[in-house]
């Protein structure tokens, strides 16, 4: 998750980037990656 985050930021901005582009980016519903433990 936090290689797409920093990917994604990269390509398209951090203050662009939303918790669903991450959730598409990893394969995951938005709400799930908010139940994810890291």
């Amino acid at each position: 998750m936090v290689a797409a985050v920093l990917r994604l930021a990269d390509e398209i901005g951090p203050d662009r980037l939303s918790t669903t582009d991450v959730a598409r980016a990893i394969g995951l519903s938005q709400p799930a990656i908010f139940r994810c433990r890291m």
